[in-house]
């Protein structure tokens, strides 16, 4: 994948965990507008937080770096 690209976080506050939700170029129909207003958008993001839900409930997270290492 080559040019610019979207990413679509979805941030816990209360722990700070990060869950990366999208990483697509501009020019496909989910990044070309990253908004609720983009009906491909609004489908993928169902899309994938319904996957991330599943993910979350069966333990099936990967975790790729620690807030405890700050604490050191």
């Amino acid at each position: 994948m080559h040019g610019p690209k979207r990413i679509v976080y979805l941030l816990a506050v209360e722990d700070g965990d990060m869950f990366l939700l999208f990483y697509r170029g501009k020019n496909d129909p989910v990044g070309q507008n990253v908004s609720i207003a983009n009906p491909a958008f609004r489908s993928a993001l169902d899309k994938y937080l319904m996957l991330l839900e599943g993910d979350i409930l069966d333990g099936n997270i990967e975790e790729l770096f620690s807030d405890q290492s700050a604490n050191d």
